[in-house]
């Protein structure tokens, strides 16, 4: 749910969110050994992807009742090699089904995706997490992990599994406001 407090916070114009606790606790990023728990992994792939540009996501036919929540921004190009005009879409399905979220918007972009699911299958309460299928680890203390995406055809619908999160970046988007 981190995640859906992030995308809404910035939806709503808010530019700093502060978490409860940082370190120790139930809600913390990092665990009494200081290793990372899974919303530090989220909090550092939003950090890496997404731009501060908030950009609006048009749903037809959305019930109230709506269990997957998608948000999109312009990409953070400072930190990555995406070029200007990338569009990041991140979504979670908080159904235990899964989802198929159409990308015929981007006609002519690849997608690199970042799937977050849990380190243990079907396991929410997981200590650990993975991206793409890899479970995520710390290099060491001076280093951070590298997130390979997984490359997506042009126009290929996204499949998010039920009760998971990821991002997915439209490269060659060309997204006028993202310039």
């Amino acid at each position: 749910m981190w995640l859906d407090k992030l995308g809404l916070a910035a939806r709503m114009g808010v530019k700093v969110v502060i978490r409860q606790s940082f370190f120790g606790g139930n809600y913390a990023l990092l665990d009494q050994n200081l290793n990372p728990n899974p919303d530090y992994w989220l909090s550092l792939l939003y950090k890496i992807l997404v731009a501060s540009k908030v950009l609006e996501v048009i749903r037809p036919n959305v019930t109230q009742h709506e269990k997957v929540r998608m948000y999109a921004h312009c990409t953070n190009v400072e930190r990555t090699s995406y070029p200007m005009g990338s569009v990041t879409l991140y979504a979670l399905n908080v159904d235990v089904q899964s989802a198929v979220i159409s990308t015929e918007f981007f006609s002519s972009s690849s997608i690199d995706e970042y799937l977050l699911t849990p380190g243990e299958a079907g396991n929410l309460t997981s200590k650990f997490v993975k991206v793409n299928g890899e479970t995520i680890v710390m290099p060491s203390d001076k280093q951070l992990p590298v997130f390979v995406p997984r490359i997506l055809k042009p126009r290929t619908p996204i499949n998010l599994p039920g009760q998971t999160f990821g991002f997915w970046v439209f490269p060659y988007a060309r997204a006028k406001i993202c310039f």
